[in-house]
């Protein structure tokens, strides 16, 4: 596994991308991404040589993302990892105690690979994404 990035939940994807661009110069941006499957809208910051920030605003009220941001506002929402064989690495998640708070879908940021999101005994959300095999 290697990480990926972080995932921030913000109401609007474009004021907090001016946000970190003006705040930490050096960020480049990536273009936005519409699931519809999922219901959100994403961007992904990189800055300079390390790992991406990707925004996350939720495109309608019905969205799972809409009641994080109404119960605890623009925060952290999750640390994502890349895998290989993402069935294995679920599987010792589980062992670990890890809960799965998703099935897998195929997210359109990640050019379709497939991605979960799950609990870990901490209690933050941990986000496994499918390298390209």
């Amino acid at each position: 596994m290697r990480f990926h990035h972080i995932g921030v939940v913000v109401d609007n994807i474009e004021k907090a991308k001016d946000v970190f661009e003006r705040d930490f110069p050096g960020f480049i941006s990536s273009q936005v991404f519409e699931d519809i499957e999922i219901n959100v809208k994403v961007q992904f910051l990189k800055y300079k040589n390390s790992s991406n920030i990707e925004l996350i605003q939720p495109l309608s009220s019905g969205s799972p993302i809409a009641s994080v941001l109404d119960n605890q506002g623009s925060n952290i929402h999750h640390f994502a990892y890349k895998c290989n064989k993402i069935e294995d690495q679920c599987i010792l998640f589980r062992e670990r105690g890890y809960g799965f708070l998703t099935k897998f879908f195929n997210a359109i940021a990640f050019n379709g690979q497939r991605v979960i999101f799950l609990l870990s005994p901490l209690g933050f959300i941990v986000e496994l994404i499918e390298e390209n095999v």
